[in-house]
């Protein structure tokens, strides 16, 4: 529950699961008016692909500002961020890698350092029937 309100990150992040350049997992909490620049590299992890996923698929989760966002909400923040992705790997947006029942307002991403890829890899709008999510994410250069 807790607020990430206008911060901005400048940084290199490594990993294989939930790298985010500003937040790894966003749960039921609030970034406002926040930023990112710099690189995410998102590597493979064979013990995790092998003994958690008993599948090949990190990295896992990656994302430019935040790599999972779930039941939360990002509004007015922007990705600047690098994406430089090692193999294929799962759930990986140049914004976010995986939203969840949750609302994304009036963001952007820089859309010349995404490699094409999708700006969420994986959004879903929830499982409660009647509640609408927004989704306002827009490409800049």
């Amino acid at each position: 529950n807790g607020i990430v309100d206008c911060c901005h990150s400048q940084a290199t992040v490594k990993g294989s699961n939930e790298l985010g350049c500003l937040v790894g997992n966003l749960s039921f909490g609030t970034i406002v008016h926040s930023s990112a620049e710099g690189v995410v590299i998102g590597v493979q992890n064979s013990y995790m692909d092998n003994h958690v996923f008993n599948e090949k698929v990190t990295p896992y989760a990656v994302g430019g500002l935040v790599a999972r966002i779930h039941c939360a909400s990002v509004e007015g923040s922007h990705s600047d961020v690098e994406l430089q992705i090692e193999g294929k790997g799962k759930t990986i947006g140049s914004f976010a890698g995986y939203c969840q029942s949750s609302n994304i307002k009036n963001c952007t991403y820089n859309s010349r350092k995404t490699d094409e890829r999708k700006a969420v890899s994986y959004h879903h709008n929830g499982y409660e029937e009647g509640i609408t999510y927004t989704y306002e994410l827009e490409a800049v250069e």
